[in-house]
């Protein structure tokens, strides 16, 4: 519902009758698009750590250990702070596209589609119940390639914007 209610505003502040509407417009883009990096960045930084560090807990420890076991306790809420903190940062980037629609090029293009692909595979992931669907999800949501081209063309749409 908040999301509603920004995208809303945005529209409303954008295409108001301001004498400064094209650089309120673009102010408004930038925030969303700021807005949508950073979120990204707070959901999937600390999200990693946790993981290695469950992981190497795992395998130095054995899975009897007392922190091994908190670790793994903690995953859920970990997990659901990255899901809504992330899709928080795929819709203000989406609301960022929308109100710069008319300045498209490749390399948004390009990142609108790996936005869209791992955010999709990522909550498949996580609601889906389907094995052959999560071993794909799983592969398609981790891939480190993926994840190297996102970061890649984000920082070429900042460049070249």
């Amino acid at each position: 519902m908040l999301l509603v209610i920004l995208f809303l505003l945005s529209i409303q502040f954008s295409y108001s009758e301001n004498h400064n509407n094209r650089s309120l417009m673009h102010n408004n883009a930038d925030l969303f698009g700021w807005i949508s990096i950073s979120c990204g960045l707070i959901a999937n930084i600390p999200f990693i750590l946790y993981l290695r560090v469950k992981k190497i807990s795992v395998k130095k420890l054995g899975g009897g250990d007392s922190l091994t076991r908190n670790l793994a306790l903690e995953h859920s809420p970990i997990l659901n702070f990255h899901i809504a903190l992330n899709l928080v940062g795929f819709f203000a980037g989406l609301f960022h596209g929308i109100l710069l629609i008319r300045g498209i090029d490749f390399i948004s293009i390009s990142l609108s589609i790996v936005i869209t692909t791992i955010t999709v595979s990522g909550i498949l992931l996580r609601f889906a119940k389907f094995r052959v669907l999560n071993q794909f999800n799983r592969m398609m949501h981790s891939h480190v390639i993926l994840s190297v081209l996102l970061v890649i063309l984000i920082i070429l749409h900042i460049l070249i914007s």
